[in-house]
C-alpha cells in the first residue's frame, strides 16, 4: 500500500504536460508513488504503514527493554508508533513456553505510543533473573491510509513530483529523489524523516 493515492497526489500537484514533463498516464503516476513511499520508508528504517510484528525482549538486557526505580517493566517496541497491542507474555526462561500472558488492564502505552509501561503488581518480577527472564510483545505499528500523518503525504507527494520531473518512474528504493528537491523542499522531507525514524 502506497502512502499517498493518485488522487491525492493530482489534487495537491498541478501536472503540465509539457514537451519537457511528458503526459504522465495514472500508471506513471503510481509507480512514481510506489518509488517515492519505498523511498520514503528506506530512510525511516521502518514502515510507515500498517504492519504486525511478534518481539522478544530480554528484561534489563537490551535498550528495548528495561525497569525503571518504581520496578516498572518499560518496553521500548523498535517499529512505531504502536497502533495496537495483541498480546503481551513473560517467562521466567527461554526454555519456558509463553504461557503468562497479561491481561489489557496490567499495561498501558504512553501518549507518543513508543512505551509500554507495565507497573509490577504480578509474579514478573525481573531484578533478580537477569537474561532469562523475557518479554514478548505481539503489536501492530504504523499508520493506515485514512490515519496518514499530512507531514508524510506531503513529503511523499513532493518526492513524487521529483520522481516524475526526472523520469525516475519505475525506481525503487535506491533512488535518491531528495537531491533534486529545492533547498525548501529538501529540509521539509528531511525533517519529516528524522521525526518518524526508527531508533536503534
Amino acid at each position: 500500500m502506497a502512502v499517498i493515492t493518485i488522487a491525492e497526489y493530482k489534487a495537491a500537484h498541478i501536472i503540465v504536460d509539457t514537451p519537457l514533463d511528458g503526459t504522465f498516464s495514472d500508471n506513471d503516476i503510481q509507480a512514481a508513488i510506489n518509488g517515492a513511499t519505498a523511498w520514503f520508508e528506506s530512510q525511516l528504517y521502518q514502515p510507515v504503514q500498517q504492519t504486525a510484528h511478534d518481539d522478544v525482549y530480554n528484561v534489563n538486557q537490551s535498550d528495548w527493554c528495561s525497569v525503571d526505580t518504581s520496578w516498572c517493566l518499560n518496553i521500548y517496541p523498535p517499529y512505531f508508533p504502536v497502533t495496537a497491542i495483541d498480546a503481551i507474555y513473560w517467562r521466567l526462561s527461554p526454555t519456558d513456553n509463553w504461557s503468562n500472558q497479561f491481561q489489557s488492564t496490567d499495561w498501558s502505552l504512553s501518549s507518543d505510543l513508543r512505551v509500554v509501561k507495565i507497573p509490577f503488581a504480578n509474579p514478573f518480577y525481573p531484578s533478580d533473573g537477569g537474561p532469562f527472564q523475557q518479554a514478548r510483545v505481539v503489536y501492530t505499528s504504523g499508520y493506515s491510509q485514512a490515519s496518514m500523518p499530512a507531514d508524510i503525504k506531503q513529503s511523499v507527494i513532493t518526492l513524487t513530483a521529483a520522481y516524475l520531473k526526472r523520469g525516475y518512474v519505475g525506481e525503487t528504493g535506491s533512488g535518491t529523489p531528495i537531491s533534486i528537491l529545492s533547498p525548501y523542499d529538501q529540509k521539509m522531507v528531511s525533517d519529516t524523516i528524522d521525526k518518524y525514524k526508527r531508533r536503534f
